[in-house]
């Protein structure tokens, strides 16, 4: 009897496959430990073993099997659980997980630190534990919780994050309706701009086209050395009718929100990917401007017309770089005046003086399962510089064009930093001893401040410091510039697609030119503080939702890496502890305070530092640090490290390169 059960065992154990130990996994009454695994399916080699480890590990990351004590942030079962404003009956995200403790419901939420008990904790199913869930609180003390539904996987970073942000994510069906009723109009009295050689330059992962440009010198003898532009942009305002229902859905939205792997789109993919997307070689309706500049890229006039275009080609930056690089490519006699205008441009925001602050845009990199497999940062090529110039010409454009001739305007403002940050500025610099004592009251001010750390070890540092003291960029229908740019007339025009306030930037000179079925409604001006008001609002809500599941795809990223050491410098100064930054990576952490063992640390302010009691050792921000990477909690998306407090600890900054970073392959 005894030989028959190894022979089974024996049988049993060569059969050790992914989908036989999930298939063993859902017929345990509990979920097994690795110990249960290996005793129920014989698994008696080493070898075996090992195999079963790395088949748990991928279940793991998939989160088709967890099992984990309820992590060390979280409270477990306290009494009055809620000390401020009360979550009774609100739905929240979370893991359910088959803890040490029992079942428990880990929210996703990184504020509520409690683990919830289940009510219908009869009806959980062992295979889905960490699977993400939706619940609704139903109790405080104890803490309990109604699971509703699953969500998805914790792998699926971007559309959690959009569950937790509340994004509108479905269009209702009537909005759809009337997307799906669109077509290209006409010719009628639109300007016919389809021979031009208009074209449209993006990323390669771009997935809408809404502006194309083209360029070409000026014929005037009285413009020597200077150019004739066109921006033409999908005229969505001829789908988008004021008042429609569709128009309510996009207004809700407010902006389109740009997630590594989706997009959540303010306009229905019909429109969004098609009827509004400049795709080559198709009709498309259009709101065009005709800009013509001097050599010194000063705009001398403009025109602004609703037109019909084809784009001739959907390029990529990279390959309008690779043309403008080379002699002999067939579409040189079109990127080549993109350029010649762009220096033009070029030479007027040189003059003009703009704030430039280096930020860090990593990429993510995906695997066949949809995992992250790398990080990269973009390279910044002069063809993203040429878009970037010829977008903001437009928009200057259109500023002026509704201020000339009183119309409403909803203009994108950016008002002057507040004395207090930059003296902030000026005071953190002298900490880091950083001997600049130039001026920093304009943009060309902070820009030299940059300029004068580049490429050195606190480049890192003063460009957040920099980005902190600024104002934040709004919507508002009163203008008072745009002090980044250093542009007394700024709006947003050349993205109606994926904003609303360019939609209402097109019915403003649609009116102008008396287009009035598209125009904005009479009366509407007394709107326009609430508009601005609301879709700032939805702007900051799509921004943090991006920067919440870049934190998430960082932390899954760093998942493999705990116990690496990394150079960091102090970010930012809490009593919790300690939150550090990754140079040029822009992955961020906690180092919290109860693993700075070294010293007993007081929190102070003014200047705000952490002092060691005994060794009056000081922490400020902008301070190098040796830490190691303790934990990466993917499901919270959080980054905690421990300080390596001794002679390293105090080490000077040095060029981070690929080790603590991600790596600089180009895009």
């Amino acid at each position: 009897m005894n030989n028959q059960n190894e022979e089974g065992s024996k049988k049993q154990s060569h059969d050790l496959s992914r989908d036989n130990v999930l298939a063993f996994i859902k017929k345990s009454t509990s979920l097994p430990t690795k110990r249960d695994i290996v005793k129920g399916m014989g698994l008696r080699s080493v070898g075996m073993r090992r195999r079963l480890k790395n088949i748990l590990r991928d279940l793991t990351t998939e989160g088709l099997y967890v099992r984990k004590p309820v992590p060390r942030f979280v409270k477990e079962l306290t009494s009055s659980p809620f000390p401020t404003q009360s979550l009774i009956g609100s739905s929240i995200l979370g893991t359910v997980y088959l803890t040490d403790r029992g079942i428990r419901f880990i929210p996703l939420q990184r504020k509520i630190k409690i683990a919830f008990l289940l009510d219908n904790e009869g009806s959980f199913d062992p295979s889905t534990a960490g699977s993400v869930m939706r619940g609704t609180v139903m109790s405080e003390d104890p803490p309990v919780i109604h699971v509703d539904s699953e969500v998805g996987k914790t792998t699926d970073v971007s559309l959690l994050v959009s569950h937790m942000a509340n994004l509108p994510i479905e269009f209702s069906q009537e909005a759809l309706n009337i997307a799906e009723k669109g077509s290209v109009p006409p010719l009628g009295t639109r300007e016919d701009l389809r021979n031009m050689s208009l074209v449209t330059i993006d990323g390669k992962d771009s997935r809408d086209f809404d502006d194309a440009v083209w360029a070409a010198p000026d014929r005037d003898p009285k413009n020597p050395g200077g150019f004739h532009i066109i921006v033409a942009i999908a005229d969505v305002a001829h789908y988008v009718r004021p008042g429609s229902t569709l128009d309510k859905e996009a207004y809700d939205r407010g902006t389109s929100v740009y997630f590594p792997d989706r997009v959540i789109p303010m306009l229905p993919h019909v429109l969004s990917n098609g009827l509004c997307s400049l795709n080559p070689n198709e009709d498309r309706a259009c709101v065009a401007v005709h800009i013509w500049i001097d050599a010194a890229g000063r705009k001398k006039k403009d025109k602004f017309v609703r037109g019909l275009m084809k784009s001739h080609a959907r390029m990529t930056y990279e390959e309008v770089q690779m043309i403008h690089e080379s002699t002999t490519h067939p579409m040189k006699d079109i990127v080549e005046p993109l350029y010649g205008a762009f220096q033009s441009l070029q030479k007027g925001r040189i003059a003009r003086g703009t704030l430039e602050i280096d930020s860090i845009e990593p990429y993510v990199i995906f695997d066949e399962k949809g995992f992250v497999k790398d990080l990269i940062q973009k390279e910044r090529l002069d063809s993203h510089r040429l878009i970037e110039e010829f977008m903001i010409l437009a928009n200057v454009a259109a500023a002026e064009t509704l201020e000339k001739a009183d119309m409403p305007c909803m203009y994108r403002i950016h008002d002057i930093p507040d004395f207090e940050k930059i003296e902030e500025v000026r005071r953190m610099l002298n900490h880091l001893k950083i001997a600049y004592r130039g001026p920093l009251k304009t943009p060309q001010d902070l820009t030299a401040l940059l300029g004068s750390v580049k490429d050195t070890p606190h480049q890192s540092i003063v460009n957040e410091l920099v980005l902190r003291s600024q104002s934040q960029a709004l919507y508002r229908p009163k203008n008072i510039g745009h002090f980044g740019l250093n542009l007394e007339h700024y709006a947003h025009f050349t993205s109606p697609i994926r904003r609303y306030a360019d939609i209402l930037v097109h019915r403003g000179l649609l009116s102008i030119m008396g287009y009035k079925e598209d125009a904005l409604p009479e009366g509407d001006a007394k709107n326009f503080e609430e508009y601005g008001a609301h879709i700032s609002i939805a702007e900051r809500r799509a921004q943090g939702a991006e920067r919440e599941a870049m934190d998430r795809y960082m932390t899954h990223y760093l998942a493999g890496r705990q116990g690496e050491t990394f150079e960091v410098y102090i970010s930012g100064i809490t009593k919790a502890g300690l939150f550090v930054n990754i140079p040029h990576m822009g992955a961020s952490g906690l180092v919290p305070m109860r693993l700075m063992s070294d010293d007993y640390y007081i929190y102070k302010e003014l200047p705000t530092r952490l002092e060691g009691r005994r060794t009056r050792r000081v922490f400020s921000f902008g301070d190098p640090m040796t830490v190691k990477l303790l934990e990466a909690d993917t499901t919270k998306g959080r980054l905690t490290f421990e300080p390596i407090l001794g002679p390293q600890a105090n080490s000077p900054l040095k060029k981070y390169g690929k080790k603590p970073g991600f790596s600089k392959k180009k895009r």
